[in-house]
């Protein structure tokens, strides 16, 4: 008789055992608006407990009401690895404009930039 609790955390689909990684992750963020304003902020931590590599983020951003049917946000982010990740860092900045077609449809461009460093390996 077996006794005990096995848990599997990806089943076995056609004879593969899927990856036995644990990733734990948590964050807390808030925003507010102020008229036709509305700021947040962000706070996240990655951790993979498999191999003790982990990467904290954290980011602001703000999205303007230009007209009712018309927004322009502006985000900014911050991303570091610790140690087993060489301490790499990264920064990023968004810039998006939305238009709402309806109450469920939008458009809009975006662009993302990234500025990371060049690690060789």
């Amino acid at each position: 008789m077996r006794r005990g609790v096995h848990v599997r955390k990806y089943p076995v689909t056609a004879g593969v055992i899927g990856p036995q990684v644990s990733v734990r992750n948590w964050g807390a963020g808030a925003r507010y608006q102020m008229g036709l304003l509305l700021v947040s902020a962000l706070f996240v931590t990655v951790k993979n407990n498999a191999n003790g590599a982990s990467v904290i983020e954290g980011s602001a951003g703000a999205s303007w009401l230009i007209r009712l049917n018309v927004s322009l946000s502006a985000s900014y982010g911050y991303m570091k690895g610790n140690e087993v990740l060489a301490n790499n860092h990264a920064h990023q900045f968004g810039l998006t404009g939305d238009y709402f077609l309806s109450k469920r449809t939008t458009v809009y461009p975006m662009t993302v930039y990234q500025q990371a460093p060049s690690v060789a390996r």
